[in-house]
């Protein structure tokens, strides 16, 4: 308020209340006096009670005014800190804010740089649970399914399986000597299972889960008119001859007639190392990938599965009857002459439809036995001693391609995880066939 205003504000009052005051006081204590008399009465109290109150009024005023300028100074420091705090409150929000959107910023860089990061190796020994983690992480890692189909035509798919990059010793933890006495073989067909070695591989790669079957390529068969070696020279393949009760080569066996009982679900044989490369080179034509065999290394590596064992089952051979289908109980009372045969049943004397048995911890089935297996490697005795830690392909040249796994027709010495042998590239026999590995590279670029 104005002080002016607030001054003449004042004086009017004190003027009133001077006027009222005295009147009562003339009233009540002049009534006999002279009207003179009572007249300058009057006029002494009026000047005295207005003295009194305009005193008391601009006092008060004083002490308003004091107050008031206090009051307004509070209120003013008051706000000032409340603004301070204010502004306090709005950095250290905002410090809040900004920390915690580092944070936000801090936890995904690390997530993402985890999920950069690859999974680690699959280095043996790891049981199937393991190998089945293993798995899953790389398949996460590459963004790609554990399992796969991959379509042949005809409502036909072949079926692969993811295998995640790793370590392994290969070959054999036990000497020729000690195999040919257990097993009654003769010490050099085990020497090219040594020295036992380190390897890696390095990628990850699918590998059918079972051997290319009779069905499957026949698919393969029919859309590309390919003829087999077999057919196609005349001499035909190594059939079983039940009249002989052994394989003999004769011009009607080939892939479609190995000389005993198969239907599309067996695994095909009488088919030459050329001809599986035929097969994976059509595969790889039609999905624009690249199909191919398996390298001696890869197929030991899945073999194992993180095994350090004889079998993917143990050591005890009589344990192959639930993984594999083996010279058995089954084939010695058809055959009584078979020797080294185990004591076991499997229930097959001749090939059996794949997957039938049990599958190793990267979920391949038929590891052992069955038919025996091309690989992609040149086979040499002694290439184990000059192998390359990472991924080896085997020597540069040579006059036979690897061959493993053994067969429905082989003693379990040769089914071991380390058995390997060779045989020449147009060689096609009745227990000889093969599976199909696939390069996980193109399948990223897709």
């Amino acid at each position: 308020m104005n002080t002016a205003l607030l001054m003449l504000l004042l004086f009017l009052g004190a003027i009133v209340l001077s006027l009222l005051l005295t009147k009562r006081i003339v009233v009540r204590w002049a009534g006999k006096l002279e009207p003179t008399e009572r007249l300058l009465l009057g006029v002494c109290v009026f000047a005295a009670m207005f003295f009194v109150v305009a005193g008391l009024s601009i006092a008060g005023a004083y002490v308003y005014r004091q107050f008031a300028r206090e009051v307004v100074s509070a209120i003013s420091q008051t706000t000032d800190a409340i603004e301070q705090m204010g502004d306090r409150d709005r950095v250290s929000e905002e410090s809040i804010v900004e920390s915690s959107e580092a944070e936000v910023a801090e936890r995904a860089r690390l997530a993402d740089d985890q999920r950069k990061k690859p999974p680690p190796l699959a280095i043996a020994p790891f049981d199937a649970d393991q190998a089945k983690r293993h798995q899953r992480a790389w398949a996460d890692y590459l963004g790609v399914p554990v399992e796969e189909h991959v379509d042949l035509g005809d409502g036909v798919k072949l079926a692969m399986v993811l295998i995640p990059p790793g370590e392994f010793l290969m070959g054999s933890s036990e000497s020729a000597e000690s195999l040919a006495k257990e097993f009654d073989t003769r010490v050099q067909y085990s020497r090219n299972e040594h020295p036992r070695h380190r390897v890696r591989i390095t990628r990850s790669f699918y590998l059918g889960t079972h051997e290319v079957t009779v069905g499957e390529f026949r698919e393969f068969v029919e859309a590309q008119g390919y003829q087999t070696e077999a057919e196609r020279d005349g001499q035909g393949a190594c059939g079983w001859d039940e009249s002989v009760r052994k394989f003999t080569r004769n011009a009607s066996y080939s892939w479609r007639n190995a000389g005993f009982p198969q239907d599309e679900r067996h695994p095909v044989v009488n088919v030459s190392w050329n001809d599986a490369v035929a097969f994976c080179e059509w595969l790889s034509r039609k999905h624009n990938r690249t199909y191919r065999l398996p390298t001696e290394a890869e197929w030991e590596y899945a073999c194992r599965a993180g095994t350090t064992t004889r079998y993917g089952c143990g050591d005890d051979s009589e344990g192959l009857a639930s993984v594999g289908n083996v010279a058995d109980a089954s084939a010695k009372a058809r055959y009584p002459d078979w020797r080294r045969a185990i004591e076991s049943r499997d229930g097959y004397v001749y090939t059996a439809a794949v997957g039938r048995f049990q599958p190793n911890g990267f979920g391949l089935f038929d590891m052992h036995g069955n038919v025996w297996e091309w690989c992609a490697d040149w086979y040499s005795e002694s290439y184990y001693a000059e192998s390359p830690v990472d991924d080896p392909k085997g020597p540069a040249t040579g006059s036979e391609r690897v061959a493993r796994g053994g067969c429905w027709y082989g003693n379990p010495w040769r089914c071991r995880s380390a058995g390997r042998v060779g045989s020449a590239p147009g060689v096609r026999n009745g227990d000889l066939g093969f599976r199909v590995a696939q390069v996980l590279a193109d399948v990223l670029s897709k």
